[in-house]
């Protein structure tokens, strides 16, 4: 028995387009297009340059990755497969790379929340079949492959067509695999096809090329800060130090040349022990910065602005809590695990997607394993052994054998020793 659509005459394709259906050869082509983001966006020397030099936000950051590393991970999926990950993992910096995976995971961390992107390099064999090894690249170095006109290169499913490391001029560079059709390199720089490159961005706008960091929403308030810093810092020089003015005659006595020298020359190193004989119609003065607190209420403002668009608690920021009230601080810490988690979320799933599946696809794997990042824990540990007694004591939890285990390797402690049978 033959098919209606083949006594029709009718192909697959038309079959799918009567009915209303993608043809298999259209299905996942997006319809709408992307295109080049238009905004200006702060330079990525500049956010570093600002991660350096700003307390703040130097803490602030550091912090944050501390708390977030501290955490750990765990790889969940089948044994066979976590195995595989875990033992490539162990192996990173061995072959091709200078860090190992730990190192690699922190630097991710420390990029995305300074420059809100963060480059990995996956290395391949001299065959290209297979991932031996990884290493980050400098963020500064690294963009979008582009075209003349500077717009981003794309494919039909909107994806970039690859990247571009552009390096210093006195660095001698070799592209080793040639850029697709349209594709114009700037000077000195090297094209790294998309799937050699895990690309982590923090937070995206608009068409989501470009990641924000935690720096960037920041930064024209941390120069205005920086700026008060050094003004306050003037005023209180001069609070110190001030400066002397010295005046010489009257409508009496016309100062010459001479004495206008002298003056100068006689309050130049002159200083709290010294002192010094003037004419009545000469006289020398101080001159003060008149009120240098107001400065100092108007620093406290832009810090608290720092503050606020690192998504950090004041007393975790500066280091001091004392006017800190502890009912606002646990809230806080609170709000800060909220945001901590959705940071591990996002580089987490990342790393699942661009770099546990291909592992698992090159070892013919039936599955990929997951990262899960550990519980963001910020109170103090005996915060913690209190709820869980709180929560055995009401009847809430009952200890068992599993209950052990998970606590045990949530709180860090060691493994509960096999009991050895006695022959």
């Amino acid at each position: 028995m033959k098919l209606i659509s083949t006594e029709l005459g009718l192909t697959k394709e038309k079959v799918f387009l009567l009915a209303g259906v993608p043809t298999p050869s259209e299905e996942g082509i997006p319809l709408g297009k992307k295109s080049t983001p238009e905004i200006v966006r702060i330079e990525k020397s500049k956010l570093e340059q600002m991660y350096i030099s700003n307390p703040v936000v130097f803490n602030s950051i550091n912090k944050i990755v501390q708390i977030m590393m501290a955490a750990g991970y765990s790889i969940i999926g089948e044994d066979k497969s976590v195995e595989v990950i875990t033992e490539f993992l162990d192996s990173v910096g061995e072959i091709g790379g200078e860090y190992d995976w730990d190192t690699l995971l922190e630097t991710i961390v420390k990029h995305c929340c300074i420059y809100g992107n963060a480059w990995i390099e996956k290395i391949y064999n001299k065959a290209g079949t297979k991932i031996v090894d990884l290493d980050f690249i400098d963020p500064k170095k690294m963009d979008y492959a582009r075209d003349s006109n500077q717009k981003i290169v794309l494919d039909k499913f909107n994806r970039p067509v690859g990247y571009v490391q552009t390096l210093p001029m006195d660095i001698d560079v070799e592209n080793k695999i040639e850029p697709p059709e349209g594709v114009a390199l700037p000077p000195n720089s090297i094209f790294i096809p998309p799937e050699r490159i895990i690309h982590f961005q923090l937070y995206t706008v608009g068409d989501g090329f470009d990641g924000i960091g935690l720096i960037e929403p920041i930064y024209k308030t941390a120069i205005r800060k920086l700026n008060m810093e050094q003004a306050l810092a003037n005023s209180w020089w001069l609070t110190g130090f001030p400066l002397k003015k010295g005046k010489v005659g009257d409508i009496n006595h016309e100062p010459t040349e001479e004495q206008l020298k002298r003056m100068a020359e006689s309050i130049k190193n002159l200083d709290y022990k010294s002192s010094i004989v003037l004419p009545y119609y000469a006289d020398v003065e101080i001159l003060e910065a008149k009120r240098p607190e107001r400065l100092k209420e108007q620093l406290s403002y832009f810090i608290d602005q720092e503050i606020t668009g690192l998504g950090m608690p004041k007393a975790f920021a500066t280091g001091l809590g004392e006017e800190t009230n502890r009912a606002t601080l646990a809230r806080q810490e609170y709000l800060l695990k909220l945001s901590l988690k959705d940071i591990t979320t996002r580089i987490a799933r990342t790393i699942t997607a661009k770099l546990f599946k291909p592992l698992a696809e090159m070892n013919k794997m039936k599955s990929y394993p997951t990262l899960k990042w550990g519980e963001i824990a910020i109170e103090e540990l005996d915060s913690k052994s209190k709820r869980l007694i709180a929560y055995a004591q009401a009847g809430i939890i009952r200890p068992d054998k599993d209950l052990e285990t998970y606590i045990r390797k949530v709180e860090g402690l060691p493994e509960k020793p096999r009991t050895q049978v006695k022959e």
